[in-house]
């Protein structure tokens, strides 16, 4: 058995996309979908309970699961007045319904709703465009020919559900690191510049700078006693709050060292955003603690 999803025909948008996604991770896996634009047939559609109609219709009624934005009638809107398109229509109908719950968390649940699901629905809505969604629109294909639509439609879902299933990994693992950052930060007070991590963690230094002013960061790295010693960045960009010493960049080995002064620093990176060093972990931190101190010697140059 699967359920039948209704929605239009012609030209598909992230919001139809996202919704029957929705749907096949939270309801049933197994879905029929029919894309038409034919009313005869949607009066049909939404006077059937076991039918989902999506996005076309011009009805909404979460009872009947009819759920279309588009007719003049329909005001329902998130709590900041960002008009729900039918992503944000049947993301609510799953929650109300404790489709979700069965799934994920709270705390899940609504980093979803901001990182995704509102974002779907701005787009839809004209009022903010997702540039890391905009993949999945170009699957669009400018032809009459049916079966090319279809197969350009199913090619975006099958694109839709991959990219939703990363991103909810992408979400798990942000919410996992910002309660062990916060570990972090206060077991780092000691230390009066550097953040002292408690493993490699990428996860971790992507947010850091949401929740710290220090610049620079120690991490364990590859083998016993052999740390990365690493610039906090500021938000998503590449930027650094903690350039390593100029002198020291694209070196590694003896040169390094040389050149240095310190004694088991083995790489630099080119780009100045970290070094490698072996040796205890009480001078790495001090190691760090220097880059912080020359970065504001610079600084006060300027």
């Amino acid at each position: 058995m699967s359920i039948k999803i209704v929605t239009h025909s012609q030209h598909f948008h992230i919001d139809e996309l996202f919704a029957i996604v929705f749907l096949k991770m939270y309801v049933d896996k197994n879905i029929d979908v029919v894309r038409t634009r034919d009313e005869k047939l949607l009066s049909e559609y939404k006077t059937d309970k076991d039918v989902w109609v999506i996005d076309v219709g011009g009805e909404y009624d979460p009872e009947m699961k009819n759920f279309d934005h588009h007719q003049k009638s329909f005001k329902g809107s998130w709590e900041d007045g960002t008009p729900l398109s039918s992503c944000g229509l049947i993301w609510n109908y799953l929650k109300e319904n404790n489709l979700l719950s069965q799934h994920m968390n709270g705390e899940t649940i609504d980093k979803i709703e901001k990182d995704i699901v509102k974002k779907v629905d701005k787009q839809d809505n004209g009022i903010e465009f997702w540039q890391e969604a905009y993949f999945i629109s170009i699957y669009n294909t400018k032809t009459n020919d049916e079966k090319k639509l279809k197969y350009s439609f199913d090619r975006a879902l099958e694109v839709t559900n991959d990219f939703y299933k990363n991103l909810f990994g992408v979400i798990r693992r942000s919410l996992r690191a910002e309660r062990e950052v916060k570990k972090v930060i206060d077991k780092s007070k000691e230390f009066e510049n550097v953040i002292m991590m408690d493993s490699h963690n990428m996860d971790m230094m992507k947010i850091l700078h949401s929740y710290t002013d220090k610049t620079i960061a120690v991490l364990p790295y590859k083998g016993k006693e052999i740390w990365k010693i690493c610039s906090i960045t500021n938000g998503n960009s590449f930027s650094k709050r903690s350039e390593m010493p100029k002198d020291w960049l694209g070196l590694s080995g003896k040169e390094l060292e040389t050149v240095s002064g310190v004694k088991g620093l083995e790489f630099c990176h080119k780009a100045g955003f970290m070094c490698v060093y072996k040796g205890s972990k009480e001078e790495a931190i001090n190691i760090a603690n220097n880059i912080y101190l020359y970065n504001l010697a610079c600084m006060r140059k300027q």
